[in-house]
């Protein structure tokens, strides 16, 4: 122990959540919806943990370290709704040393294809006369969009806000997939009073010096499947009355030169020392 000097370091016990985001229609399973369910386990020390899916034993693995120097490991996995429609559940194990037992979180995810929405079938059918009698041309054009559209990556729309039981900040998360190449993303929060806050993945010194003591955080994770780039991005302050009464949240994502972004209207009010979270619009 040269000079005397010694760091006491405390191991934290992780939280955890699951939670599940739909996606858009994905062009392989036309009809249906895909979810994409995510594992959070937060503000453990030391690094050192263990996080896997029990659904066909899977696992995919990302850390990324806090400013008070825990650390946080998100997990997700993609779910494709069965042929019969049937509910799944999707469970979360964490492993840690210092848990006398492992944590599991258990998620069920439920599919509605775009035919279970059809309350009518009466009404079905008449909708079928109507686009076959449409014709040849409208056909085509839904052919020439659809190539068009899928050359492009497609975002999901902002969700959230996510809570967290052990601190008073909230989570807002967005997931861009079919992306060409590596991706960019940019969050900008416009504040109530009109101040606009921008925290990409890739600031310049510059920016970094403007986000010092800023209360916004965001971390992305990236994978590849088939070529394609997916990536899901996440969002992190802590909410303010005076701030956050009336604020615009924008996700960007930039891949291969194409931008694409969604926009989620959001409050926030405080009430007996109670947080409550009130949706305006997405």
């Amino acid at each position: 122990m040269p000079n005397g000097n010694c760091n006491l370091l405390s191991a934290e016990s992780p939280t955890v959540q699951v939670f599940s985001l739909e996606m858009p229609g994905h062009r392989e399973m036309p009809g249906h919806r895909e979810r994409v369910v995510i594992c959070e386990a937060k503000r453990f020390y030391p690094e050192v943990i263990t996080v896997n899916w029990k659904l066909n034993g899977k696992m995919v693995e990302t850390t990324s370290r806090n400013s008070d120097d825990t650390f946080t490991k998100l997990i997700y996995y993609h779910v494709h709704s069965t042929p019969d429609n049937e509910p799944e559940e999707i469970s979360c194990e964490v492993q840690h040393e210092t848990l006398f037992s492992p944590i599991t979180k258990t998620h069920q995810v439920r599919y509605f294809s775009d035919q279970d929405k059809s309350c009518h079938l009466g009404l079905v059918a008449l909708l079928g006369v109507m686009v076959t009698m449409a014709g040849i041309g409208v056909l085509l054009w839904v052919l020439v969009y659809k190539t068009n559209y899928f050359q492009r990556f497609m975002v999901s729309p902002i969700y959230g806000p996510e809570t967290s039981n052990d601190n008073d900040k909230v989570s807002f998360y967005c997931v861009a997939f079919n992306c060409p190449e590596a991706t960019e993303v940019t969050w900008c929060v416009t504040e109530a009073g009109g101040d606009i806050v921008t925290v990409s993945d890739r600031r310049t010194q510059d920016e970094e010096e403007r986000l010092l003591g800023c209360d916004y955080t965001m971390r992305s994770e990236n994978s590849k499947d088939k070529g394609l780039h997916k990536v899901i991005t996440t969002l992190n302050f802590t909410p303010s009355v005076l701030k956050h009464r009336k604020t615009t949240i924008v996700c960007r994502f930039t891949s291969a030169g194409k931008t694409k972004e969604e926009k989620k209207e959001w409050s926030f009010t405080l009430r007996k020392k109670n947080v409550f979270i009130n949706l305006v619009t997405n």
